[in-house]
């Protein structure tokens, strides 16, 4: 179903549509092109293959030929559709993610809390957090109101569109475990300070510091976190990123803990993994906006970038250079997000790996860069 969606999608399309959506993306001269052509160099420029050229207005078809800019969601190089589109009718179940007053919902409330996302042409929604397939459509006015931001935590009350396959978000509960604020004090991300500030707590670490175990086994790295990270949930706010684990490996971890846990489960859909990281970067990013002190813990953070390889080799329906450099600078975006900024807000990051797992070239290559400490037993 992921696998095939883009062809699918195009061969659905119109010749007219089809120019418009090559246009758009970045095709040059779709006008003098045969179908075959247009939907190559389209999957190309998506693949990163084909650099695509400025669009421009000469040759545009005729207003009476719909609008084709929700599949730019599908076609823009280096990010992945949010919401699967198979067919050309379900084309409505994509245009419903935009808020419509004269969308028909059903009375049934349902309560859902996920991490907020926006498509690439401005569709905001969040995924509940117990239903990766649960789509829940946040509207611009209440986007607006809130001054909503990616990476929100949002709690609130839903109703399904009638005939389809989304909800949509009609109350909110809380924003970040929070009473919705109508204004917003949020600061820049990149004003550092640079003096070193002690943890809270008996670890002999710094605040906004880069702490990187080394074990010999899961096990021992999951009784390493637990026994660091542990004395932290009075003075921070813990946030665990677990992706593609076992469940057995996620309750062992976070039993004990009072924080919040960002998870992908083994044999979920590599999107699933991608989108649970891309939140977490998102979220700690806003928390740290707000002023609040994070301590982020990753567990297993080569299985992770294994993770988002698979994900960006599916993406592309390939394996190479560009899939590799994709994946590894997520992580590292995730990994460099240990900082202390000037309004007291920051985040201190734990991650482990194995023993057997620095031989490998990201290890050596920006692991042991990167890190501000490395513990090894």
């Amino acid at each position: 179903m992921f696998k095939n969606y883009k062809e699918e999608t195009l061969n659905s399309l119109g010749i007219y549509e089809l120019r418009e959506l090559a246009r758009k993306v970045g095709v040059a001269s779709p006008t003098t092109k045969k179908r075959e052509e247009l939907e190559h160099e389209i999957l190309e420029i998506n693949k990163g293959n084909l650099n695509p050229v400025k669009s421009s207005n000469r040759g545009r078809p005729p207003k009476t030929i719909s609008n084709v800019e929700k599949y730019l969601d599908i076609f823009v190089p280096k990010e992945f559709i949010e919401t699967s589109l198979k067919t050309k009718s379900d084309e409505k179940l994509f245009a419903s993610l935009k808020f419509n007053k004269k969308t028909e919902l059903d009375k049934t409330l349902h309560f859902f809390k996920g991490y907020l996302r926006k498509t690439i042409s401005g569709y905001f929604y969040f995924r509940d957090l117990e239903n990766f397939d649960c789509v829940v459509s946040v509207p611009d006015l209440m986007i607006n109101e809130y001054k909503l931001l990616e990476g929100d935590l949002l709690g609130g009350s839903a109703r399904k569109m009638t005939s389809m396959d989304y909800f949509l978000l009609t109350e909110l509960k809380f924003v970040n475990y929070k009473a919705p604020q109508k204004e917003r004090s949020l600061f820049d991300v990149d004003q550092l300070v640079l003096d070193e500030i002690p943890l809270v707590s008996n670890l002999n670490f710094n605040f906004g510091s880069k702490i990187l175990y080394i074990d010999e086994n899961f096990k021992q790295g999951l009784l390493k976190l637990k026994n660091s990270t542990l004395s932290l949930q009075s003075n921070y706010k813990l946030i665990f990123l677990c992706v593609n684990i076992s469940i057995y490996n996620k309750l062992s971890l976070t039993k004990d803990f009072n924080g919040e846990f960002l998870c992908s489960y083994m044999n979920d859909h590599p999107q699933n993994h991608y989108e649970t990281i891309t939140n977490a970067i998102n979220h700690v990013e806003l928390l740290m906006r707000e002023g609040e002190k994070v301590a982020l813990v990753i567990f297993d953070l080569m299985g992770l970038l294994k993770s988002i390889e698979d994900f960006f080799s599916l993406e592309n329906n390939k394996t190479g250079f560009q899939e590799n450099f994709e994946a590894e600078r997520l992580v590292k975006k995730l990994f460099n997000l240990a900082r202390v900024l000037a309004n007291g807000g920051g985040c201190t990051v734990f991650a482990n790996c194995l023993k057997i797992e620095k031989e490998q070239d990201f290890y050596k290559k920006t692991l042991i860069k990167d890190a501000d400490f490395i513990i090894e037993t």
